[in-house]
């Protein structure tokens, strides 16, 4: 009888020892599943990530080129303003050696009356 209870708790134990060893199997199953999903999104976000880098160092080119711009239009707006300058200073000289030689052929001519005043014309 002891001999018969003892193959009962071995079989049993056999059973429970399958059993364990199934759900294992599953087990397996669903950590490979997950394994493979965890990978699927680590290559989606490794993709995305590439994606969004590419863009980020485009838009960097973009702002630095844009930056290379601006700061050339600034150069070019100071330029202009100091050849604006120098237009209007060079006008007003112009300006002032038109008034000057006005003077010097009203001086001229003072002295050439003078002259014939002195000379009794």
């Amino acid at each position: 009888a002891e001999l018969e209870l003892a193959r009962s708790a071995l079989y049993e134990l056999r059973a429970q020892h399958e059993q364990v060893l199934e759900e294992n199997r599953g087990l397996k199953f669903q950590l490979r599943d997950v394994k493979l999903e965890c990978g699927q999104s680590l290559q989606d976000a490794t993709a995305r990530f590439r994606s969004q880098l590419s863009s980020m160092q485009r838009t960097h080119a973009t702002t630095l080129e844009a930056t290379k711009i601006a700061t050339r239009a600034q150069a070019f707006q100071d330029l202009a303003k100091w050849a604006k300058r120098a237009l209007s200073l060079m006008m007003h000289m112009r300006n002032r050696l038109d008034d000057m030689r006005k003077a010097n052929v009203v001086k001229a001519r003072f002295k050439q009356e003078e002259k014939w005043l002195q000379a009794g014309v």
